[in-house]
């Protein structure tokens, strides 16, 4: 199977927290399992039929990460690069991803089936601190190393989710269709609890020249609107807007 190198790619929220700190909060800081989570119609989970998995392929990039702080000096910085690479299985059932932020030091690697966008298996390297999860429908199996200690312990949530750091296949994947709308059950590797957050396709519209898809990303502290190639499932264009204010938005390395 070739290789190809995707337009852009999006950064998984967990390695940008502290990044968010610096520009409103962190967020998983305020996160935590929902009482009142949406049941039934609306709900997109892993397995989904909704999901179009056909454009993943093997590649890799960079993406610079420009940040613009709510207050005070708003000039746009450089906040640290993403580096990513993702590998499909022979026969194409798995997906392989690994991403690294720059500005942490941190790294996320996940094992995906492809059909569906089922997670299997997930590290987090972070901190200085190494969280190994098992993912089984709702069940979820935890092991969080810290020097010579480490702690394993399983946690069942009401519905099975995703992890957050698939947020990027997620929203390249959706069904690309004006209006359509779904609860997302997403899993915060740093707090071991689910959230449930919305994502939305706006409609299209023309980016450079390539006709695309604007997606829309919230919850209760930030809001992400992308850009998605239509004909490729690129993604062309990502701004990060925490709810405090800020900014953030990914640039192709050159």
């Amino acid at each position: 199977m070739s290789r190809r190198r995707s337009t852009l790619h999006i950064l998984p929220v967990t390695l940008v927290a502290f990044s968010l700190i610096a520009l409103a909060a962190c967020h998983s800081a305020t996160q935590g399992v929902r009482t009142d989570a949406p049941r039934g119609d609306g709900m997109l989970i892993p397995g989904s039929s909704e999901l179009v998995v056909s454009h993943f392929r093997d590649e890799s990039g960079v993406a610079r990460i420009l940040g613009r702080a709510p207050v005070g000096d708003t000039t746009e910085r450089d906040m640290g690069k993403s580096t990513f690479a993702t590998h499909m299985s022979a026969g194409g059932t798995r997906l392989h991803s690994t991403s690294a932020y720059s500005g942490s030091g941190s790294q996320d690697t996940l094992v995906v089936r492809t059909q569906g966008l089922i997670p299997e298996t997930e590290q987090l390297r972070m901190r200085g601190s190494v969280t190994d999860i098992t993912y089984d429908g709702p069940r979820l199996r935890i092991s969080i190393k810290r020097g010579d200690s480490t702690r394993t312990y399983d946690r069942v949530y009401p519905e099975a989710p995703f992890a957050f750091n698939q947020l990027e296949q997620i929203v390249r994947s959706l069904p690309f269709r004006a209006g359509f709308q779904a609860v997302v059950p997403l899993f915060s590797e740093q707090d071991a609890k689910v959230e449930y957050d919305t994502v939305h396709v706006v409609g299209r519209e023309l980016v450079a020249g390539r006709q695309g898809w604007r997606v829309r990303f919230a919850d209760p502290v930030i809001v992400s609107t992308y850009v998605i190639d239509e004909a490729t499932r690129e993604l062309l264009e990502q701004v990060v807007m925490p709810r405090r204010g800020g900014r953030m938005r990914y640039v192709k390395a050159s």
